[in-house]
């Protein structure tokens, strides 16, 4: 349970803690709606913890394929297949999601799901990245 914490929810919380600590300071009043808490997952930045997740996996399967077999292939051809299009995916969201943010403000009119489309898709990216990650790690799914 403490890899998961360390490993898993710190990574993806940290940015939310530090801006709960940000918020007892004396900003100005237009600055306030920066500290909202969907302001660091609204634009898909939760796919770079994806994106560690799919990197990490990856090189534990390859790793301990190679230290058990001396060869670096592996028979998980479609778990690594999976993890490197989501690495991929992860990593177009995340960019896109930079050129192109959200506003903090949603529009009159347009659906809670509608406006945060991004970080509702990068937070199922990241879901499933990281149930990827603790199965690689515990060795759940056996090489």
């Amino acid at each position: 349970m403490g890899w998961i914490l360390i490993s898993v929810v710190l990574p993806l919380t940290a940015p939310l803690i530090a801006l709960l600590f940000l918020r007892p300071l004396a900003l100005p009043e237009p600055l306030r709606p920066s500290l909202s808490l969907m302001v660091p997952l609204k634009d898909g930045q939760l796919c770079w913890g994806a994106i560690s997740f799919c990197a990490s996996s990856l090189y534990e399967l390859g790793v301990r394929n190679w230290e058990r077999t001396g060869i670096t292939t592996s028979g998980h051809g479609y778990l690594i297949a999976c993890l490197i299009v989501l690495l991929v995916v992860s990593s177009l969201l995340a960019a896109g999601g930079a050129i192109f943010p959200t506003s903090n403000k949603r529009p009159a009119g347009v659906e809670w799901h509608a406006h945060y489309r991004c970080f509702l898709v990068s937070l199922a990216l990241t879901f499933w990245a990281a149930l990827a990650y603790i199965l690689v790690h515990y060795e759940v799914i056996k090489r």
